[in-house]
């Protein structure tokens, strides 16, 4: 049960839970990416594959992007859940989505400051660009290093 598994821990633990799984889960898409010839545009999405872990096996820091959601995003999708999970969760589905969130808040948070240490762009998405804008925004970073 979802409220079970998290008992306890604070969303910190959590978020650090969550790195440390990806460090270990994500060995083989690492291996992918080592096998992909230089140069190749990589778009990371998944909890855990932060930059630092990405980073050395690029070739450049540009090779990479992080696509970041803004918290507003973040709580909107946490609170659809929330209503969601309340069927089954009753009252604890708030207080557990909460959790989930700081603890994803934190993660967001750890990719930003990973991304500047190790020179990679993170890029955040929000709700004041289109789907359209977003995109092209992303392409235009790999334009610039595919020519």
């Amino acid at each position: 049960v979802l409220n079970e598994r998290w008992t306890g821990y604070t969303s910190v633990e959590i978020a650090e839970q969550s790195l440390k799984t990806g460090r270990e889960v994500f060995r083989f898409v690492l291996e992918d990416i080592k096998a992909l010839p230089d140069n190749i545009p990589i778009i990371v999405e998944g909890v855990g594959l932060t930059p630092e872990i990405v980073h050395p096996v690029m070739t450049s820091a540009h090779q990479g992007i992080w696509l970041v959601p803004t918290k507003e995003i973040m709580e909107r999708s946490f609170r659809k859940k929330a209503s969601f999970l309340q069927i089954t969760m009753g009252d604890q589905a708030e207080t557990t989505i909460t959790l989930l969130l700081q603890a994803n808040i934190h993660l967001m948070d750890v990719i930003k400051s990973q991304a500047e240490q190790y020179g990679c762009k993170e890029y955040e998405i929000g709700e004041k660009l289109s789907i359209e804008e977003n995109t092209a925004n992303v392409w235009a970073h790999f334009s610039q290093y595919l020519r």
